[in-house]
């Protein structure tokens, strides 16, 4: 591996405390805490965060010479999803059975499809079903895992044809470390563009089809590229952006 790939990534404890801190303030809002009304935001830094260890992952193949592998990324993180998947799937399913009323079973049952496939988030959004009345249905709580896929499966894509435009723009007279740097600029650039065009339709859906801001991908990936540009900036202490003549 060339010497400007960045270093592995090591067990970050400030990241770690962050992610704990999150799921305590989901769990505060759920419980209805009044001091906590507005904690279920803390569902955005787990996007982020999602998207600093994928874009970190990514550009570590990035600077090599082998390129980033989609069949290996995509694996990778679909195994990781899709256990943890089964047993909320199995685990609610059979909680519905002993704590629901028969009558009650077949609204929730409806919903297992697309929640089984990683759409579940799409599926409410058009729906228009209310995040903020979660007793409607207990699978509700897994459109953060649809949307967490789908930007999975995007992301990388995306990450790829920048990458190909960042080796277009870069010369013949360039070394391999400053064609790198190009490729590397180019990903950056082109990933803050994608986010704040991303949190520009947030701030206009949420006015106009307010399901659609919460649960829809698209609306959700700012965050996801906020994660992403980080990981640009702060790669093993330093940033990967470095300098081209």
């Amino acid at each position: 591996m060339p010497s400007s790939a960045p270093a592995r990534l090591t067990w970050r404890p400030d990241i770690e405390g962050l992610r704990g801190l999150a799921v305590l303030l989901v769990v505060a809002f759920h419980a209805g805490v009044p001091a906590f009304r507005g904690a279920f935001v803390a569902v955005d830094v787990f996007f982020v965060l999602s998207g600093f260890f994928l874009t970190s992952a990514l550009t570590r193949q990035l600077v090599t010479d082998n390129g980033i592998d989609l069949t290996d990324v995509y694996g990778r993180r679909v195994w990781r999803l899709l256990p943890a998947m089964v047993v909320v799937l199995l685990a609610t399913l059979t909680s519905v059975m002993f704590l629901y009323a028969p009558i009650d079973r077949a609204a929730i049952a409806e919903s297992l499809q697309p929640v089984a496939f990683f759409t579940g988030n799409l599926a409410f959004a058009a729906e228009g079903v209310n995040y903020f009345s979660a007793d409607q249905n207990p699978l509700l709580h897994t459109w953060t895992i649809g949307v967490e896929y789908q930007l999975l499966l995007f992301f990388p894509v995306l990450v790829v044809v920048l990458a190909w435009i960042g080796k277009r723009r870069s010369t013949s007279t360039m070394t391999d470390d400053e064609r790198r740097v190009v490729m590397v600029r180019t990903v950056f650039v082109g990933v803050v563009v994608v986010g704040v065009l991303s949190f520009a339709l947030s701030v206009v859906l949420s006015g106009n089809d307010s399901m659609w801001a919460y649960f829809g991908p698209h609306t959700r990936l700012w965050a996801f590229a906020a994660g992403a540009a980080a990981s640009f900036l702060v790669a093993a202490g330093q940033s990967l952006l470095g300098s081209s003549r």
